[in-house]
Formats: C-alpha cells, sequence, structure tokens
C-alpha cells in the first residue's frame, strides 16, 4: 500500500475579501477529505483571498488577513498534506503563492513564475513573478518558512508545483522537479469559462502529464467570484498521459472534492523508461523542502479503482457541446450574481424578441436545475429568501417568486410581441405584467422637437426613434 496515494482535487467557489466565508469553504472541503481518508488535498490558486481582488492586492491588510485565514486553517489539516493559494509579500513585492502545509505545520511558499497578462488578466500589475532560481525564508505567522521554486518530499512520493499559466506555457515549470524524480505535479488554478476551453484544458493536462511522466492533478475555482469572470470547475487527474478521472463542472453548490487513488509505480516505471535520454536541466532544479511527519499507512481504496470508470460513463460534465456549455455557464453566471449580490429577485423588460426571451428561458433552466441539486431548502437558503413559495417542489412556483416580467408597449407595439412576451412568461411560470409608455416616449420627443425645430420621422431618424422606444422601458424596469 505505501505506493499508493489518495489525493483529492478541491473545486470551491470563493468570494474576493469574504474571509470568514473563504474560510468556512475551505475547512468543509478539508473536513470532506479527512472523511475520505485523503494524503494530500489540493486546493485552487488564491483561494484564500479569492483571485479577484483586484487592487486590493496592493493592501497589506489584504495579505495579513489570509495569513490569518490560513492560521484558522492549519489545525484542520491533522494527518494530511494541503496546496492552498493566497497572496504573499516578500522582499517589498506582491506575490501568487502557493503554500504547502502538513499536520498543522507549513512546509513551503512557492511563488507563481508565469504571470498572465492577457485578456481578462492583469496579474502583472499586482505581481512579481517567482524565479526558477529562487531559494528564501520567509516569516508567516511567526515561523521562517521556505520561500522559492521548492519541490516536496513527503513520506512516501515526492511532489512539485505549477500555478496556473505556468502549465500552458512551452517550457513547463515542473520539468526540473519531474527529471529529480518528482512523481506527483499539482497544478492550483483560477482557469476562467470560456467555450471550447475544457477541452484544451484536458489536453494540457494530459500532454504535461506524459512529458513529465507524472501524476498531474489539475484543479480550479468555481462559480462567479466579483462578476467579471465565471469558473466551470472541473478537476482533472492524468496519469503519465492519460486522463484518469474527471470532476465536476458548472452546479450550485459552494464545491466539491474529487478523489483519486494514484499508483505511484507507475510514474516511476515511467521515468525508467526513459532515462535512456539526456535530460538537459539547469545546474540547481530546486531545492528541497523535506517532511518531517512519517505518515502512517492507512487502509487504501475504499473507493474502488472501478469507480473510475462508472464516473466517466455516468457524470459526462465535461462532453458537452458548445450550446450546452454557453446554458451551463449562463445559469451559473446568473444565479452565483443574484446570491452574491443579495438581491432576491429578478426583473426583465420582455420585448417579445429573442434576446428577452432567451433570457427568460435560461433563468428557468437556472431555478429547474438547482432545484434538482440542491433542493427546496437548500435553495431558499443560497437565495436568502424569507420563505419557500407554495409548491417547493415545482420548479414554476421558484420561478414565479424570483423572477417578474413586464411588457412595456408603445403605439409601434403589435399584438404577436405582446402574446410572445406573455406566453413565454406564463410558460415558465413568471409574474408577467403589462404597462403602456408611449406617454414617456412623447414626452422625450416632445423635448427633442423643442431643440431640433422639426419633428423626427421614421424616415430620417428611424435609429434614434427605436431606441428611445428602447430607452423609455429602462427606467420602470428599475423601478
Amino acid at each position: 500500500m505505501d505506493r499508493m496515494l489518495r489525493v483529492a482535487a478541491a473545486t470551491v467557489n470563493q468570494t474576493p475579501m469574504d474571509w470568514k466565508g473563504n474560510r468556512n469553504r475551505i475547512l468543509q472541503l478539508l473536513a470532506e477529505a479527512s472523511k475520505n481518508d485523503v494524503d494530500l488535498v489540493v486546493f485552487p490558486e488564491l483561494c484564500v483571498s479569492g483571485y479577484n481582488c483586484e487592487d486590493m492586492f496592493f493592501s497589506l491588510h489584504t495579505i495579513r488577513m489570509s495569513e490569518s485565514i490560513v492560521g484558522d486553517i492549519l489545525p484542520h489539516t491533522k494527518g494530511l498534506s494541503c496546496v492552498l493559494g493566497l497572496p504573499i509579500f516578500y522582499q517589498g513585492a506582491m506575490y501568487n503563492c502557493a503554500l504547502v502545509a502538513e499536520d498543522g505545520v507549513v512546509l513551503g511558499i512557492n511563488p507563481k513564475k508565469q504571470l498572465p497578462r492577457e485578456g481578462v488578466h492583469y496579474e502583472s500589475r499586482w505581481f512579481k513573478p517567482g524565479a526558477s532560481d529562487q531559494c528564501g525564508m520567509t516569516s508567516f505567522l511567526g515561523s521562517d518558512i521556505p520561500f522559492g521554486d521548492h519541490r516536496y518530499q513527503f513520506a512516501k512520493y515526492s511532489m512539485a508545483i505549477e500555478i496556473c499559466e505556468e502549465a500552458w506555457r512551452s517550457r513547463l515549470s515542473a520539468a526540473d522537479h519531474a527529471s529529480a524524480g518528482v512523481e506527483v505535479v499539482v497544478n492550483p488554478s483560477a482557469s476562467h469559462f470560456a467555450i471550447g476551453k475544457y477541452k484544451t484544458r484536458e489536453t494540457m493536462v494530459a500532454n504535461n502529464s506524459r512529458s513529465l511522466q507524472v501524476h498531474y492533478v489539475h484543479t480550479n475555482l468555481l462559480g462567479v467570484e466579483a462578476g467579471r469572470m465565471i469558473y466551470d470547475g472541473g478537476a482533472i487527474f492524468a496519469e503519465c498521459g492519460t486522463i484518469t478521472k474527471r470532476g465536476p463542472r458548472f452546479g450550485f453548490n459552494d464545491g466539491s472534492i474529487t478523489v483519486d487513488d494514484l499508483d505511484l509505480d507507475k510514474a516511476r516505471v515511467g521515468k525508467l523508461r526513459n532515462r535512456s535520454e539526456k535530460v538537459v536541466s539547469r545546474p540547481n532544479p530546486g531545492t528541497v523542502v523535506r517532511s518531517k511527519k512519517q505518515l502512517s499507512t492507512r487502509g487504501k481504496l475504499k473507493t474502488p479503482f472501478v469507480d473510475r470508470i462508472h464516473h466517466q460513463v455516468s457524470a459526462g460534465v465535461w462532453q458537452l457541446n458548445k450550446e450546452e456549455e454557453f446554458l451551463a455557464a449562463m445559469m451559473l453566471g446568473i444565479f452565483d450574481y443574484l446570491r452574491k449580490s443579495g438581491a432576491r429577485s429578478l426583473m426583465l423588460s420582455m420585448s417579445g424578441g429573442c434576446d428577452s426571451g432567451s433570457i427568460a428561458v435560461i433563468i428557468a433552466h437556472m431555478i429547474t436545475a438547482a432545484l434538482k441539486e440542491l433542493g427546496p431548502d437548500k435553495l431558499c437558503d443560497r437565495l436568502l429568501l424569507a420563505d419557500k413559495p407554495k409548491d417547493p417542489e415545482d420548479p414554476k412556483s421558484w420561478v414565479r417568486a424570483i423572477l417578474t416580467t413586464v411588457y412595456q408597449s408603445t403605439d409601434n407595439s403589435g399584438p404577436i410581441t405582446r402574446e410572445a412576451a406573455k406566453k413565454v412568461a406564463e410558460e415558465i411560470g413568471a409574474d408577467y405584467h403589462e404597462l403602456d409608455v408611449q406617454d414617456a416616449v412623447d414626452l422625450y420627443l416632445d423635448r427633442a422637437r423643442s431643440i431640433l425645430g422639426r419633428r423626427l420621422n421614421w424616415e430620417e431618424d428611424d435609429l434614434s426613434l427605436q431606441n428611445i422606444q428602447a430607452r423609455s422601458r429602462a427606467p420602470m424596469v428599475w423601478l
């Protein structure tokens, strides 16, 4: 049994600087991992503080609170190892780091070496990149802790870390560590959702595990952190080029762990087969941080390997087409924005057209899926509702409690759009209202005529006249 390693990859739905909430969600998953006799738990990138703290990463308060939260978490790592993501202040600069703890003690801190700087990512604004030859000490929770490009030697296995972007580069961050015998590489990530990106991510994980001849564990954030990005979760395990297990994507819970049993001998044999090749590495392939605790051999394989096959053929959440991915992401995005804003309900201006009709249907799908996953009591609690609807098992009852729609007509509205808006609202169970806003449109047109010296007409002013109808509808929706 010494060759077997039980690893949990955690996906968690965090909120920037929600210190108590972030801590409790991590503790909840740690407790679940302990119940499953896990040796190692890997959490996502910057899971302690939240990934999208933005310019609050310039604040030392963010750093001190992150350190304090880790202090609260450490006592709950008894009997297992844990990788946590948090910002660290070191020698006058801020670093995006992975902290490794075991049995209540911090073993080391690894700074991220490759920072993304495109699209929605601006890490180089807040963080300084680590270096491959970086090796020093930093004070953390009153102790001197190794800070740098470390690999970790535990009782029966060795581990290296690649943080998100480092795994997407042609020169893998863990290459030298793998050449030095590391069997496990973990990748705590904050990889945002984009249509089709999951397949690319899965290919990357498989390829990295093959090129490094290691067990590769990738985990990710979940949900909407701060309104800018959606994270789809989806932990991935790979073994020397083959995907062995996948975790759930999307979902309305606070997170989950995906557990897999790694046969360390498979990585060792893979390295033996490639020893005939000349390995080109730098003179100092990173320092080694050694665990002082000898973990006892516990009974493993409570989750049989056959569960891998069952999971792959039954869940299928990673095999979504682009339309299904879009729907799943929109449902999670709207749900998280609704609950984290504390709004408790949604208001939709129904025009009878494609856009508003699609949004209404997505919301109905969202409520149906959330009710199925969470159940009435937990759904009520997560949406901060005072009471459940009269028929808590019926999705339409929830839609009516949460979604209000209004059709706002003008002189140019016709029976087709009115009927379409009404029928869609009725079909999904939404609360439906009708208003006439022509007088509001006329008020704007009269004011414009007094300045322009003429009436607006459809031949010359089509775009303006159409837009003033739409804009006149917005204030009533807000009210």
